[in-house]
C-alpha cells in the first residue's frame, strides 16, 4: 500500500478524505502547529522539517501496519483438492498456488 504525505495543518480536509477511503498516510506537521492525534492505525505525523531517513522510517511503519490490517481482512478458501488456502495478494504469473499458504484439511 502506497502512503500519501499530507500537509497539516493545510491539508486537513484531504486528511479526511483519505482516512474515510482506508489510505496509510503520513502528516508533515508544518512549523508550530499542533500535532493532531493520529484518527486510526493508518496514520502517522512527523515535524517538518525532517530528516529525509526519518520520514522514510515512518513511512515504512506506516506500510507494515497497513499489511497487518490489510492481513486481518483475508478469508481463507477451502480448494478442491482440501487444501485451505490463504491469499497472499502476490500471485506470480499463472501459478495461482505459487503465493499462498496451504494448510491440509482433514
Amino acid at each position: 500500500m502506497d502512503v500519501v504525505l499530507v500537509r497539516w495543518p493545510l491539508e486537513e480536509e484531504r486528511r479526511s478524505t483519505l482516512a474515510a477511503e482506508g489510505q496509510a498516510r503520513l502528516l508533515l506537521v508544518e512549523g508550530s502547529s499542533e500535532a493532531p492525534i493520529p484518527e486510526d492505525l493508518l496514520e502517522d505525523w512527523i515535524r517538518v522539517p525532517a530528516d529525509e531517513s526519518d520520514v522514510q522510517a515512518r513511512v515504512e511503519g506506516l506500510r507494515l501496519r497497513a499489511a497487518a490490517v490489510t492481513a486481518v481482512d483475508r478469508v481463507p478458501e477451502l480448494d478442491p483438492d482440501g487444501l485451505l488456502r490463504l491469499d497472499d495478494g502476490n500471485r506470480r504469473g499463472g501459478d495461482r498456488r505459487g503465493s499462498r499458504s496451504r494448510i491440509r484439511c482433514f
